[in-house]
């Protein structure tokens, strides 16, 4: 059995990357397959209408999957840890006939935020193999994964099932053909015992795009100096329509949250335009960002590393470029 773990949610990214991965695993072994997703309801019944929306909509990518689950998590409180709760599911609710991932061969899941938390605690509950950010499989069932910022490739051979794999990013074509797949919903109402890892605090983004679904990324690293350089990226953002990100060494200095990190310790993102403005290039920082289509960098250093990865490259303070840059744009609106 191939079973496939994934949020509920509009976005079609990680369906396609999960769904793809799964149709190249039913080649090469002839498993069957099932698609387990985590709905939570957000807004009060909105739930039970997306499920259906997801069939209507995204057809294409869900006809490899031979059953489809659909967990309706309800709630009373908003205090709750999403990791935990999928995390919770499958550990206590594991020999369930909806889920039995102790009888599947392999559990994949996208390595974004949620599942690169999850996996590897489930599946050393279950002694099985952890594959984290593959990209692709070979003809011996081998896993295909970049190392090193991209420099290297690691092929990895799971000793023990099930495998679970988390999955940076893949395409490829399913056969668009018409499926009568196997569909089960169960609806979960969170209790006490799902509610013992309390959120202090949510803070919310400040832009209304998501770093990974961004078409256009613009990144400050140490070079920006301080906190208010990144006022700047922020109002370039706004003219191009796209979501600023950030070096570690931006985060670890405090000038911007977290949650706007890129790299091997941060997100990964795939833009059509990735700007990295005063950013070395740093093979952690280009771990995660390298897929980006066009690549510009901007950095007072003519032999920044990061140049050897851009497509255009400008050798400038950047406060001279930004401020050019944004009155160019702010012309034009």
């Amino acid at each position: 059995m191939i079973t496939g773990l994934l949020m509920l949610e509009e976005n079609h990214k990680y369906l396609e990357t999960v769904s793809s991965f799964a149709w190249k695993l039913k080649e090469k072994t002839s498993y069957p397959s099932k698609l387990i997703l985590f709905n939570f309801q957000f807004d009060f019944n909105k739930y039970f209408n997306d499920f259906k929306y997801y069939l209507e909509n995204y057809s294409s990518y869900l006809s490899c999957w031979d059953k489809i689950v659909n967990f309706k998590i309800s709630f009373d409180s908003s205090d709750f840890y999403i990791p935990n709760v999928i995390t919770k599911i499958l550990t206590e609710d594991m020999k369930l006939d909806s889920l039995k991932l102790d009888k599947s061969q392999f559990i994949i899941s996208p390595a974004n935020i949620i599942f690169s938390e999850v996996i590897p605690y489930i599946g050393t509950k279950c002694n099985g193999s952890i594959i984290s950010q593959a990209e692709d499989i070979n003809e011996d069932l081998t896993f295909v994964s970049s190392i090193f910022g991209g420099k290297v490739l690691a092929l990895t051979n799971p000793l023990n099932k099930p495998v679970f794999i988390t999955i940076k990013s893949y395409s490829n074509t399913i056969p668009n053909k018409e499926k009568n797949n196997e569909y089960e919903e169960i609806e979960i109402k969170l209790n006490n015992d799902f509610y013992d890892l309390i959120l202090i605090e949510r803070i919310k983004t400040e832009t209304a795009i998501k770093l990974e679904d961004a078409k256009i990324v613009i990144s400050g690293g140490r070079g920006l100096g301080s906190k208010e350089g990144f006022e700047l990226l922020k109002e370039l953002a706004n003219l191009l329509g796209g979501a600023v990100g950030a070096s570690r060494a931006a985060v670890d200095s405090g000038w911007t949250d977290p949650q706007y990190q890129i790299g091997q310790t941060g997100k990964t993102v795939s833009p059509e335009l990735y700007i990295a403005i005063g950013i070395s290039g740093a093979s952690q920082h280009i771990a995660g960002m390298n897929k980006s289509k066009f690549i510009i960098a901007v950095n007072t250093d003519p032999e920044a590393p990061i140049f050897k990865y851009s497509h255009f490259g400008i050798v400038d303070d950047y406060k001279n470029f930004l401020k050019e840059f944004i009155n160019i744009l702010s012309a034009y609106k």
